[in-house]
């Protein structure tokens, strides 16, 4: 089989374009995975930031009341110690996503 000149560029050209349009799409989609992911890694931040702020303002305002007061409703404390479950889920969840 001989391939005369014009046939070995014309084949060069689809095999290049071809190799160009395979490597911009693998491009794409690494750059696409990684972006997710950093998303994903910003909202548990968010996420964790929120629920430690909750615990912060949570734990101020009972430690406000206990100044003033001395603990005459326990449920008052409901809030704090459901923050605390939380905070300690997302330590016992992150830490078996980590293995």
């Amino acid at each position: 089989m001989i391939l005369d000149p014009a046939s070995i560029s014309a084949l060069a050209a689809i095999f290049g374009s071809l190799s160009g349009a395979l490597a911009s799409s693998l491009s794409t989609w690494i750059t696409q995975r990684h972006q997710d992911r950093r998303d994903l890694l910003a909202k548990r931040i968010f996420h964790r930031e929120q629920l430690y702020s909750d615990f912060i303002s949570e734990s101020a305002r009972a430690i406000a009341d206990a100044i003033q007061h001395s603990l005459q409703d326990p449920n008052e404390l409901i809030p704090t110690y459901a923050l605390v479950s939380r905070i300690t889920f997302e330590l016992v969840k992150r830490s078996a996503h980590e293995r």
